[in-house]
């Protein structure tokens, strides 16, 4: 499996990772993250706040498709040259920010100190998840298997590996379902952890108060990044659908029948979610039912 650290084949693996970066003299007065754990609308999230022009253009640059993307258009083969041009390219009225989530994160740390480069004082986090991780896991399993991740407002497509229309109808697996659950309690441990240690207190987002307020929720975002109200009601248009959901035909029935099947299971999941022993949940599907977690 690739990592973040084998695009960058100029920085030794030996090297200590990043701990300074002058954000000064990149333009920019406020650097932001957003921690996502996929599936949760963060690409929605993200392409209205960079349509606003009010702070940059918070992609998934750490991502593997994007990093393979601009290091063959920059040519930065070294870690700190890329994360410069990231930053120089990306910021707009002075911010700079990009999402991630939190296995990415993890590796990120073999790259950069993230607590020397984004301090807990003077920058600004935010944590998106979902709260139907039941959904969550199914939009993710599905996605995997079919390759059709995203269809956006203007009729394009982001597809991977080879998808088709006809794969589109593939039945999602329970094994297949609970995997993507499982990593999203565990990827929800990993920020949560650190969030703990680090004392930071991160602005809470979810898909569900995206969805029911999407202007509201943009504006807290941009209020949270210091912007003005005056700037906001100059450059945030009307609500537009920027992305559209995926036409999931078979989810409705696919969700009743899951229900049925793990009730019991569900229950622990939905009732104690930050308190959950994931490992002993995966343990215990694995033994009831087979599924090979």
């Amino acid at each position: 499996m690739i990592r973040i650290a084998d695009f960058f084949p100029d920085t030794p693996p030996d090297a200590e990772p990043m701990r300074t970066f002058d954000w000064t003299a990149s333009g920019v007065a406020l650097p932001y993250v957003i921690f996502i754990t996929g599936r949760c609308g963060s690409t929605l999230l993200t392409h209205i706040l960079a349509a606003t022009g009010l702070c940059g253009d918070p992609d998934e640059f750490f991502n593997e498709e994007r990093i393979a993307e601009l290091v063959e258009k920059w040519g930065a083969t070294d870690f700190p040259a890329y994360f410069q041009n990231v930053v120089r390219q990306n910021t707009s009225n002075s911010r700079f920010g990009f999402e991630i989530d939190p296995f990415r994160f993890e590796q990120l740390g073999e790259l950069i100190s993230f607590a020397d480069i984004f301090p807990a004082r003077g920058c600004v986090f935010f944590w998106m998840t979902r709260r139907d991780i039941v959904s969550q896991g199914w939009s993710y399993a599905k996605a995997k298997k079919t390759g059709l991740w995203q269809r956006f407002a203007d009729g394009s497509e982001k597809r991977l590996h080879g998808s088709s229309q006809d794969l589109e109808n593939e039945v999602i697996e329970d094994s297949e379902w609970w995997r993507e659950i499982i990593l999203m309690l565990k990827a929800e441990r990993i920020m949560e952890d650190y969030f703990v240690a680090t004392g930071i207190t991160p602005y809470r987002l979810d898909y569900e108060m995206l969805v029911t307020d999407r202007h509201r929720t943009i504006i807290s975002v941009l209020l949270a990044l210091s912007c003005s109200p005056d700037e906001i009601a100059n450059h945030l248009g009307p609500p537009f659908d920027h992305t559209e959901r995926n036409r999931d035909d078979d989810r409705h029935r696919a969700l009743l029948a899951f229900y049925a099947r793990y009730r019991h299971e569900l229950l622990q999941v939905e009732g104690h979610r930050n308190a959950l022993d994931v490992e002993a949940l995966r343990q215990e599907l694995n033994a009831r039912y087979a599924l090979m977690v």
